[in-house]
């Protein structure tokens, strides 16, 4: 997960957690990345937990070859690493526990219509409610600057039709 544009750069549903696992997801996940935000010069910094994957000999090494910087949370503080826990409890309650799959595959498909609509459609709060693709994308401003605009606009309509009846 992108923190500045809350985009969901890459995912996968794994059995496992191991060193091994984590070392492929961070480098698909770069790969990713560098797809959807081919402007970006310098790579993000990665965030994660201190579970024993993240603190091995293998993923430190990894971590070197990246040019990925590498921060590991407080002990027992999840809300160090807030934006992806808030991400895991969106898909939770607005995807898993809806559509309660009964197989990885089906998970696997739920999950990827569910990103699918986070990134591209989802409206954000966190982000002046807009997308996190349009986030990433830089569309930010142009899009806050047309609901200025607009809102203007109506603002102005609504002066005129009170005037309107006030003189009526």
């Amino acid at each position: 997960l992108d923190g500045y544009s809350r985009y969901m750069v890459y995912w996968e549903l794994m059995e496992n957690m191991s060193e091994k696992d984590v070392c492929l997801v961070q480098q698909r996940a770069i790969e990713e990345f560098k797809k959807a935000n081919p402007e970006k010069e310098k790579m993000p910094r990665l965030i994660t937990d201190n579970g024993g994957q993240f603190v091995s000999k293998g993923f430190k090494e990894f971590l070197s070859h990246s040019g990925l910087q590498h921060t590991r949370t407080a002990p027992n503080h999840p809300q160090s690493n807030g934006k992806i826990e808030r991400f895991h409890k969106t898909l939770r309650n607005e995807c898993l526990r809806k559509n309660f799959p009964s197989s990885k595959k089906e998970a696997e498909k739920d999950m990827k219509e569910f990103v699918e609509y986070y990134n591209n459609v989802r409206l954000h709060s966190a982000i002046d409610y807009i997308t996190p693709r349009d986030k990433l994308l830089g569309n930010a401003e142009k899009i806050l600057a047309e609901r200025d605009r607009k809102l203007e606009q109506a603002g102005k309509r609504r002066r005129a039709k009170y005037l309107m009846l006030k003189a009526a």
